[in-house]
């Protein structure tokens, strides 16, 4: 029946009790028409016969997929959503079968590069080793992403989003190189495990193709991974994304040296964000004063350049040198520091011996009021640890006596601070 009666096919409605059939059609089971088992949502009729309705008579049970056997070449068929799937490796369409317009089959899942391999092809460019959506061993992806994660230090440290290349220049360079029949992680494994021995950097991206133009500055002296604060060096983070909480320079300081840290210190921030501090700092004056010292970014960069870094205030630093240029008496409060961007203020993030987050916030003054009580108490927890074993080691009989291990950054604090600034 099957075979011979495609149009007579029809599904059944989930709220209604008609049948769907072909082209569309409405047909309904006759009344004198039974079958042996619960029938279920396909059937087919030896024929429909209409008279109040159009009913289908002496009919039989399908399954769909008898269809796709039988009329396989009758069936129209759609390729919906392409896309990549990191778990299969591979670029993924969603197949739609109709047969006459009844839909058979829907949202089955093709090899999209067996029917389309150009358009596989870019989409597994785009997604898989453009956007890093694969996870493979191959030695270039690492290689290239993490190429790609110290360019982009470099635009959060120097405060641009122009320095890395757009996408389309790092898809460029894939298409370059992998040949026309490179779709999926497999195809691509199998030409690179053929390829690699005479090319060894194959696939391999250079700072060069990455960046724009050179990122001029960003040295480690410029914009250091750690800061001397509070006696202990902190571990220094960069970002460039306004409004975060993160946003500029975070140094990461352990509750027991939080008392320790210089206000004045702080203020000067890395030698790579001091230029443009300097320069807020100076637009932020009257305009007597500040028409005096233009143009403003070389007087900046002058004050950079002459005056040592971090020692004393900033701000009383730069009074004294904006007095001698301009002749003018400006006072400290002539300053607006509240003009001044959150970036351009450290932000500080105090943790605990284990590294849980206490506390964080660009105004020290505040920290330190509200967890001066426990940084006292690490501090002399930790004194009283090194002072202790101090002891234990002149007691000890050994002729080469060694003071045990300290906690991480603790071995670096001095304990021969005055006292009146233990607290």
């Amino acid at each position: 029946m099957l075979a011979g009666l495609l149009g007579n096919v029809g599904c059944k409605s989930d709220d209604e009790d008609w049948y769907l059939g072909a082209r569309g059609i409405k047909f309904w089971r006759h009344p004198g028409a039974h079958l042996s088992k619960k029938p279920g949502r396909w059937l087919i009729a030896a024929e429909l016969v209409e008279t109040t309705r159009l009913f289908g008579r002496a009919l039989a049970a399908i399954e769909p997929a008898w269809i796709v056997q039988v009329a396989g070449h009758l069936l129209k068929k759609q390729l919906l959503e392409p896309h990549w799937e990191k778990k299969a490796a591979e670029v993924v369409a969603l197949e739609r079968a109709t047969l006459y317009g009844l839909v058979v089959y829907n949202n089955k899942r093709v090899n999209f590069g067996n029917v389309d391999p150009a358009a596989a092809r870019e989409i597994f460019i785009r997604e898989a080793l453009v956007n890093g959506e694969w996870e493979s061993r191959l030695p270039f992806l690492a290689h290239n992403r993490k190429l790609i994660r110290q360019v982009e230090e470099l635009e959060h440290k120097s405060r641009r989003q122009d320095v890395l290349v757009d996408d389309e220049l790092i898809f460029a360079f894939y298409d370059q190189q992998l040949p026309e029949d490179v779709c999926s992680g497999t195809t691509l494994e199998r030409w690179y495990r053929a390829q690699s021995p005479q090319q060894p950097k194959l696939l391999m991206l250079t700072k060069d193709e990455l960046m724009r133009h050179e990122a001029a500055g960003i040295t480690t002296a410029a914009f250091p991974k750690t800061l001397r604060l509070g006696g202990i060096d902190c571990e220094a983070a960069y970002l460039h994304e306004p409004g975060d909480s993160k946003d500029g320079l975070t140094v990461t300081v352990p509750i027991y040296a939080l008392n320790q840290v210089n206000d004045e210190r702080c203020e000067w921030l890395v030698p790579g964000l001091l230029k443009d501090k300097v320069l807020a700092l100076m637009k932020s004056l009257h305009q007597r004063p500040r028409s005096r010292l233009v143009p403003l970014p070389e007087a900046a960069a002058e004050f950079c350049e002459l005056v040592p870094f971090a020692q004393g205030s900033l701000v009383d630093a730069l009074l004294k040198a904006v007095r001698e240029r301009t002749q003018i008496a400006v006072q400290r409060n002539d300053f607006k520091l509240e003009t001044l961007q959150p970036h351009l203020f450290m932000n500080f993030r105090v943790v605990d011996e284990h590294g849980r987050q206490l506390g964080m916030g660009r105004h020290l003054p505040t920290l330190k009021a509200e967890l001066g009580a426990q940084a006292r108490s690490a501090f002399q927890a930790l004194a009283a640890l090194k002072l202790g074993g101090v002891e234990q080691a002149a007691n000890s009989p050994s002729p080469n006596p060694l003071p045990p291990a300290g906690e991480g950054a603790a071995q670096t604090l001095s304990l021969s601070r005055p006292r009146e600034r233990a607290g």
